[in-house]
């Protein structure tokens, strides 16, 4: 099975944020488990590391029903009004972010806040 990764962009924000910039999937690779292998392999840093990891997503599309189903929590969101752009409707997108684990859990369970 040949998978067909289109860009993935980290940009370390601070000492405690990276932002997950530019993912995609070709379009044959879709629905294959690329775009959640390619995501997950930032993980392993991000909590060694103790970084959470940010992006932002359109709020209705596929790419964010994977990120809420890899953990990612909604922290955010804004609206784009089209007509002002030449365009018809409106437009969503969403911030979020995963915080990273430490021992299993992340570091907002660990200091007894809840998620």
């Amino acid at each position: 099975m040949l998978l067909l990764v289109l860009l993935m962009a980290l940009s370390t924000t601070d000492e405690n944020t990276t932002v997950l910039m530019n993912i995609g999937t070709a379009k044959a690779s879709q629905q294959r488990g690329a775009a959640t292998a390619l995501v997950k392999q930032t993980f392993d840093a991000a909590d060694r590391e103790q970084v959470a990891i940010y992006l932002d997503t359109d709020s209705d599309g596929a790419a964010k029903r994977l990120f809420d189903k890899l953990g990612f929590e909604e922290v955010g969101k804004f609206e784009i009004d089209l007509s002002k752009h030449g365009g018809q409707g409106w437009h969503s997108h969403v911030g979020m972010i995963r915080r990273p684990l430490c021992g299993g859990v992340t570091r907002v369970e660990e200091e007894g806040a809840v998620v």
